[in-house]
């Protein structure tokens, strides 16, 4: 039932092509309904600081092609504007992120230097070079041209480019929820998730992990101070990379 929710929730996400091509127009916070998000007051005052949260991580899913996140979420006051699931996804979209590697930036600099050399040189083979008003009306229009096939050529890599990361981000969240699944009989009973929220020190381990530190001396001093993210982490492994741990519930 939890991966089945968690799938049709991202799937919702997913749909960013439309999106982007709209990118011009304003956006929606989409917060409604939402138990901590912001809005916006009758008067028009400035909006909360949960509703400028959700504004900016809507852009970073649908437009943003380099997501980039400082420190860890869960140690920051803006996961709170959101729900466990909401910060799942967003977790293994910095994940995925990370192993797609960001879209080369597009150099507007190089784009516009080399369309108004081929826009020069175009102008000079219909003849317009004879007169200095015609060839600069010609140059502009055919650099217009160019920088347009640039941009169109651009939006089309990052919607691709976007796609790709939101759909590994979703398989990557899948098979975290599906890792916790398969353990649940290997976790101590008393840890309680999202471990963002919860977590604690174990009084109580399973008898997997301590067998695995049995001949850890300084483990075995110290004990007392492992926590229920270190269990998890080792019981999950290498299927909830990144984050999130953190905020499976």
């Amino acid at each position: 039932m939890l991966l089945k929710k968690m799938t049709n929730d991202s799937k919702r996400l997913m749909r960013v092509g439309l999106f982007f091509l709209c990118s011009l127009l304003p956006v929606v916070a989409g917060a409604e309904g939402s138990r901590t998000a912001g809005h916006v007051g009758h008067t028009g005052e400035e909006l909360t600081f949960c509703a400028r949260e959700r504004m900016e991580r809507e852009h970073e899913i649908f437009r943003n092609t380099n997501i980039e996140i400082e420190g860890e979420l869960h140690e920051q006051s803006a996961s709170s504007c959101f729900e466990p699931r909401e910060n799942l996804y967003f977790t293994a979209l910095v994940v995925a992120e990370e192993k797609l590697g960001a879209l080369v930036p597009w150099s507007r600099e190089a784009s516009s230097a080399l369309s108004r050399q081929r826009a020069h040189e175009a102008c000079k083979v219909l003849g317009y070079e004879e007169s200095r008003l015609a060839m600069d009306q010609c140059q502009r229009e055919r650099y217009a041209e160019l920088m347009q096939m640039h941009e169109w050529k651009h939006q089309e890599e990052a919607i691709s480019h976007i796609n790709t990361r939101n759909e590994d981000a979703e398989r990557l969240m899948q098979g975290c929820v599906l890792a916790l699944a398969q353990n649940l009989e290997r976790l101590p009973k008393s840890i309680v998730l999202p471990l963002a929220y919860y977590d604690r020190r174990l009084r109580t381990y399973p008898a997997w992990y301590v067998e695995e530190r049995v001949n850890d001396k300084d483990w075995l001093e110290n004990m007392q101070s492992t926590s229920a993210y270190q269990v998890l982490e080792d019981a999950l492994g290498d299927d909830c990379p990144g984050d999130m741990i953190w905020w499976l519930y």
